[in-house]
């Protein structure tokens, strides 16, 4: 009878086995679509064989094992697919952050538009140019003083929204900052978490799951790695050091005392730092580092907007000096609005202050009068129409090569084919990166992902176990009925 009670064990097993994987099937499939769901598996191993005293055992070489024990739930996940998936997902973040950027620089120095710079610089020459016909016109005068006055304003709207782009990274950089230090907070709270639910030997998977998604988000914002001890506890590592070690984490700190990367008169910017040592948080990817690219970059190999805005400024300091240099040989046209005289030695752009693009300007001179255009070469009286030599020579300034820059077209053009070389590679890089980390989150995703189609086939697979151990029971409940309730009955 021993023998026949340990069959109904070793079928009850069978069931409660089949039960917990229906409801663990059940469970993958209600998560199919739940962003950063690991597929889940019953973890089941064979009993072995029941040993009793020799009185109510059969003393046999021949026992069969008693049934299945469920010792588990895994997650089907692959750790060097993780690491993998984040050192690529930082490259992929830090490009991608970086091509917007550069994207909107390039907007800035569109030159399809009408109004863009090199149209402007062209269209002030031009008017020079014309203002030979006939320097004494007032109307071919105030069409160069027009012309001079748009390519300036142009300079000044571009250099504007680059120092805005730039305090927009320099937000970005703070707003980095906020999110690494929640995002630690919150890893450690799960680990707590994690660590008081597994005290009871059970797998706290989908805590887990949550914990794995934040990682995965801190990896954007800069180079993370992990470490799981023994017990289970979880350090995250962030741009090299311990962020997050089990219930405790550090913090960053973005501080204004960082000197602007754009201009000494611009106002200072967001350092970053551990907040216990007071150490600079140094990431070579993820978004953090693509903010601090585009805010400092200012080298060849690192064009960010200061980069672009120097580039600026140095052709509008070229243009003032080089052209005041020319005009100031020139002489004015004698007019009510100047006293009557032609003089020499008249500033056309202002450099009371060292220009940049940012205050680039015409001269008081010729902002009061138009008469104050030095378009002629020798001094102009009343009885003089007055000549264009000046003005000729003026106009031909725009293919005359300046001291540090060539050409006004050359640097211009060499400034937005370095610009266009810059945005191809990050493009390219970005492009890369990003189809190598799609291929490794597929990889992910076909090893932890759930697939219904299998999922289902479990469904059909673990009914027919679950039917068949309720099918040993029967038999063996029919079994015991023939031994109890029919054996030594005589037929009558």
């Amino acid at each position: 009878m021993s023998s026949t009670f340990y069959g109904l064990e070793i079928a009850k097993s069978g069931i409660f086995a089949s039960q917990s994987a229906l409801n663990l099937t059940g469970h993958n499939i209600a998560n199919a679509n739940t962003v950063g769901y690991t597929r889940q598996r019953l973890v089941l191993v064979n009993r072995e064989p029941g040993v009793g005293t020799m009185h109510i055992n059969e003393v046999t070489h021949a026992l069969s094992g008693a049934g299945v024990s469920v010792t588990g739930i895994e997650q089907v996940r692959d750790v060097f697919l993780d690491r993998q998936y984040r050192a690529e997902y930082s490259q992929q973040q830090m490009w991608d952050a970086r091509a917007d950027a550069l994207a909107y620089v390039e907007g800035l120095f569109n030159e399809t538009d009408e109004t863009g710079l090199t149209q402007q610089i062209t269209a002030f020459f031009n008017s020079l140019q014309v203002l030979q016909r006939n320097p004494e016109s007032k109307e071919y005068r105030t069409n160069v003083q027009q012309n001079a006055q748009n390519m300036v304003d142009t300079f000044k709207q571009i250099a504007s929204q680059l120092i805005d782009k730039a305090g927009e990274m320099d937000d970005a950089v703070n707003v980095t900052v906020t999110q690494v230090n929640d995002i630690a907070r919150n890893i450690a709270d799960l680990d707590v978490q994690i660590a008081r639910f597994e005290l009871s030997g059970d797998a706290a998977n989908d805590l887990r799951d949550q914990r794995n998604v934040l990682i995965d988000n801190l990896s954007a914002l800069g180079e993370t790695t992990t470490q799981e001890d023994a017990s289970g506890h979880l350090t995250v590592y962030f741009a090299g050091e311990a962020l997050v070690t089990h219930d405790t984490c550090r913090q960053l700190v973005a501080t204004k005392d960082k000197t602007s990367s754009l201009r000494a008169s611009e106002p200072d910017q967001y350092s970053v730092t551990w907040a216990d040592t007071g150490d600079d948080v140094v990431t070579s990817v993820g978004k953090l580092r693509a903010y601090q690219d585009m805010r400092d970059g200012n080298s060849d190999s690192v064009q960010g907007v200061p980069y672009y805005l120097h580039e600026l400024d140095a052709l509008a300091a070229g243009i003032a000096s080089a052209f005041n240099d020319q005009h100031e040989k020139g002489f004015t046209l004698p007019d009510d609005s100047n006293g009557n005289t032609s003089v020499n030695g008249v500033d056309f752009f202002d450099e009371t202050v060292p220009v940049n693009a940012s205050n680039f300007a015409l001269s008081a001179a010729v902002r009061s009068s138009v008469f104050n255009i030095a378009a002629a070469g020798a001094t102009v009286t009343s009885t003089t129409r007055g000549d264009a030599d000046n003005a000729l020579k003026l106009y031909e300034m725009q293919n005359t090569p300046i001291a540090g820059l060539g050409t006004i077209e050359s640097y211009y053009t060499s400034m937005t084919a370095s610009m266009g070389l810059e945005i191809s590679h990050t493009n390219q890089m970005r492009d890369a990166e990003t189809v190598l980390t799609d291929n490794i989150s597929n990889l992910r995703t076909s090893v932890s992902g759930v697939s219904m189609d299998e999922e289902m086939a479990n469904l059909v697979r673990f009914q027919h176990a679950y039917s068949a151990s309720a099918r040993v029971i029967t038999t063996i409940d029919e079994a015991l009925d023939t031994l109890i309730n029919k054996t030594g009955v005589v037929g009558r």
